[in-house]
């Protein structure tokens, strides 16, 4: 046989079964119009608009086909014809740049008739209705697709044009009534799709509906933009400080208000702004960070308005739960009970409790995957507490500077400085501001004793243990030892008078160290048993065990007392001694007398410096 008889032979052999696939009154019936996506995109893309023929005759041909015809061939061609008319009716609408958007997706209607139902159920029932036909696809799917190339090239266009304006609320609030729009119309056709799955009872209506939704939401929340975020941000932090009662700095006020109609209307307000934003899928991962940012700043808004600088005691507040008994002590979290609440911490607790946790407990509720519990109250006033620390930790130095009239400060240290960790963090942010703001050139050795001697009294009423005064007393005292006028200055200190002519004390401040002679003019044989007492810890009926911080050598300051602190300061005694002798030898020399104050004055000193160095 030549190769032109085997080519021929080959060819008459593939006729022969292409036409016992297709007979030949099949392949002379019109091939159906078929939507195709384009090279390279599968099949089901987002369609473009086409005429149609849904008269009832287009699928009454394949009906009244020849009945010779194989089955395969009028099942494919009819779910072909059902695939576009359903394709047809759902394919969403484009959105011409010049047109209003809004009126566009609102306008689109889905009108259906026995045509179009009939083909919906040959699309979605196939495998039962057709079940000899080859080329199928999922219509779920197909939406699903479509939605997703018609919110990425026709509804995000339109948000980003809104990014020129200026107005964060009015920006936020025009993209949210597209998004939800065109929400409405993703959902209004995949609705009609559910629904038939549920006749045909082909799937499960609810986790198609869910998926749905949770891929729609996934690319919504990660197409935002970042000026559509920080009007998110803005808008919110608005809503928050009206209900937490931290209005603006623009309005003039510094004080936290309390709750009110307004803060109430608010609080409704922002709850339909969340669900709104729910619904279109804005209340993702990035929106719960955001939330969480903006009530952790209004929790350190609350601390600084309503704590900075209030230092005054003040007895803490007694409340009543609904049976009418005291619950002082309940509000606060589980590390704070062993101490003696201030006024400072018992109200920010409530805060939190009344306030604060309610508005989170609304938010998180209407996010369905985030639940609140007693844990996380308890969390969130600890972290309250915990700004507080910082806020009254970078006030210690004022505190200290104003003593006696910031006991209520150092009452909230006492409450909030719990942990080995803030109490380090204390010494060290206290050493740091006083070598920046008194140990300088710039300030008298006056005025750094002045401020030494109130910062021993501060830390005693701090700290029983005096571990923390141990820590920060160092650097002060070795930079006295630098002063040339120091010893002096605190000599003449102990000698001063703390009466005028007229019998007035005379007030600590001026340009003597009056402090230390009131200190040394008080009943030796009192202070003597005190310290014996304080020695053997007999009538200590509040001993506690030593602090697990403390130093080695905190002991050797137990009995540490002003006055015996300040003449330790001097370095050695010899020095304290020569000095000493020549300050009493020009007093003696320039009096005439029995010289009883200088006699009383040298017993008195004696006491001290016996019993506390």
């Amino acid at each position: 046989m030549s190769p032109s008889d085997r080519e021929e032979s080959v060819a008459q052999r593939k006729k022969r079964v292409h036409a016992a696939v297709f007979p030949e009154e099949v392949r002379t019936q019109p091939t159906p119009v078929i939507n195709t996506s384009g090279l390279g995109v599968a099949f089901g893309g987002p369609p473009p608009r086409f005429v149609h023929d849904r008269s009832q005759a287009s699928l009454s041909n394949v009906r009244d086909a020849p009945s010779e015809e194989p089955r395969a061939v009028r099942e494919q061609r009819r779910w072909d014809r059902s695939w576009h008319t359903v394709t047809h009716l759902l394919n969403l609408p484009s959105i011409p740049e010049s047109s209003n958007a809004l009126d566009v997706l609102k306008s689109v209607s889905l009108p259906q008739d026995a045509l179009f139902n009939e083909a919906l159920k040959d699309v979605v029932d196939y495998r039962k209705r057709l079940p000899y036909a080859n080329y199928t696809e999922d219509i779920i799917v197909w939406h699903t697709q479509q939605v997703r190339h018609h919110f990425l090239h026709q509804v995000l266009p339109v948000i980003l044009r809104f990014g020129g304006d200026r107005n964060p609320e009015q920006l936020l609030f025009r993209s949210l009534r597209i998004l939800d729009a065109a929400h409405r119309q993703y959902l209004s056709g995949l609705s009609i799709l559910i629904k038939q799955v549920e006749l045909e009872e082909v799937g499960s209506s609810q986790s198609i509906l869910e998926k749905f939704r949770r891929d729609l939401h996934a690319i919504i929340s990660h197409s935002t933009t970042e000026q559509l975020v920080d009007a998110l941000k803005a808008v919110l932090t608005q809503y928050v400080s009206t209900i937490l009662g931290l209005p603006s700095s623009k309005d003039g006020q510094s004080t936290i208000l309390p709750p009110s109609l307004a803060s109430e209307q608010a609080c409704n307000e922002m709850l339909r702004f969340v669900e709104s934003l729910h619904k279109v899928g804005l209340t993702g991962e990035r929106f719960q960070v955001i939330f969480a940012e903006i009530m952790n700043d209004a929790m350190s808004e609350y601390v600084y308005r309503g704590c900075k600088g209030v230092w005054d005691l003040k007895e803490p507040a007694s409340h009543e739960n609904s049976s009418g008994k005291h619950r002082t002590s309940s509000i606060l979290p589980r590390t704070a009970h062993n101490a003696s609440p201030s006024r400072c911490v018992t109200d920010l607790c409530e805060w939190i409790e009344e306030r604060y946790s309610k508005l989170a407990v609304l938010v998180f509720r209407i996010l369905d995957s985030v639940e609140v519990t007693w844990s996380d109250l308890e969390k969130w006033k600890e972290m309250s507490i915990g700004s507080l620390a910082r806020l009254r930790t970078n006030e210690l130095f004022d505190i200290v500077v104003n003593w006696p009239n910031a006991n209520g400060a150092l009452h909230d240290l006492r409450t909030t400085i719990t942990t080995p960790q803030r109490r380090l963090h204390l010494t060290e942010a206290f050493a740091k501001t006083l070598n920046e703001r008194l140990l300088h050139p710039g300030a008298s050795t006056l005025q750094i004793l002045q401020t030494y001697i109130s910062m021993i009294w501060s830390f005693h009423a701090l700290d029983h243990s005096k571990v923390l005064l141990d820590r920060v007393a160092y650097p002060l005292q070795l930079y006295l030892c630098s002063r040339e006028d120091t010893v002096r200055i605190v000599i003449t200190g102990l000698l001063s008078e703390t009466e005028d002519n007229h019998g007035n004390p005379i007030l600590p401040g001026g340009d003597r160290l009056i402090e230390l002679a009131l200190l040394l003019n008080e009943d030796s044989e009192q202070l003597n048993k005190k310290a014996a007492d304080d020695e053997l810890d007999w009538h200590d009926m509040e001993w506690v065990p030593d602090p697990v911080d403390a130093g080695p050598g905190y002991k050797r300051s137990k009995n540490a007392d002003i006055i015996g602190t300040m003449i330790g300061v001097l370095g050695s005694q010899e020095v304290f001694i020569k000095e000493f002798q020549s300050i009493i030898g020009e007093n003696l020399l320039k009096q005439d007398g029995t010289f009883e104050k200088e006699v009383c004055f040298v017993y008195n000193l004696r006491i001290c410096t016996t019993n506390r160095l």
